[in-house]
This record gives C-alpha cells, sequence and structure tokens, in this order.
C-alpha cells in the first residue's frame, strides 16, 4: 500500500471540507507528515532528550561530513569541550523511533 492510499484512507475518514485541520492532524498522527525541525540551541534543550535519540551537528572543520550520534554521546562532547563548536544540532529521530527502527529490524 502507497502513501497515497494509506493518506486517501485517513481523509476518506472525513466527510467535510472543514475538518481540514482534523485531517491534518490525523495524518501526522498516523506518520504521513514530516515533523517539523527540533533545533537544539542550548546545553538544557540537548539533555531533556532521551540518551538514544539521534542528532547531528554541523561539520566541524572543511571537508568533514556531518555524523549522526547518540544525544548523549554530543552531551559528552559538549560537556568536555564547551557549546560554541558543537551547539546547535538537530534532532534526527526520537528515542522512541530508534527503538522502533532497532525492534523492526530484530524482527526482520
Amino acid at each position: 500500500m502507497s502513501t497515497i492510499d494509506d493518506a486517501a484512507e485517513v481523509i476518506g475518514r472525513y466527510v467535510h471540507p472543514d475538518f481540514a485541520e482534523d485531517a491534518a492532524r490525523a495524518l501526522a498522527a498516523e506518520g504521513h507528515l514530516a515533523p517539523t525541525p527540533q533545533i537544539i540551541r542550548t546545553v538544557e534543550e540537548l539533555e531533556a532528550l532521551e540518551s538514544e535519540a539521534i542528532v547531528q551537528r554541523h561539520p566541524q572543520h572543511p571537508g568533514q561530513y556531518p555524523r549522526p550520534e547518540t544525544a548523549s554521546d554530543l552531551a559528552y562532547v559538549v560537556q568536555r569541550w564547551g557549546t560554541d563548536r558543537y551547539l546547535p544540532a538537530v534532532l534526527v529521530a526520537t528515542a522512541a523511533q530508534v527503538r522502533a527502527a532497532r525492534a523492526a529490524l530484530e524482527e526482520s
């Protein structure tokens, strides 16, 4: 089943155009809408994330590629070397998403 079919099924639950906001919430709840990116700008925001969450910071040197890492790994780096070089970062996957992906891989 394609994403379009999934979206059509969700929208089909609503019969009147006035329900557009409800439909958008339903699509988001069903995982069909990309979430608004969460930018981590402070140590407090970083520490509020679960340790398994995946974040990505900007590259530190020319030619270096950005790489995803766990929130706990970035928190260690920030505590060790300071925030001015390592933040901001963006949340790539929540800890719940990481656990769900890990469970899916184990099932296959």
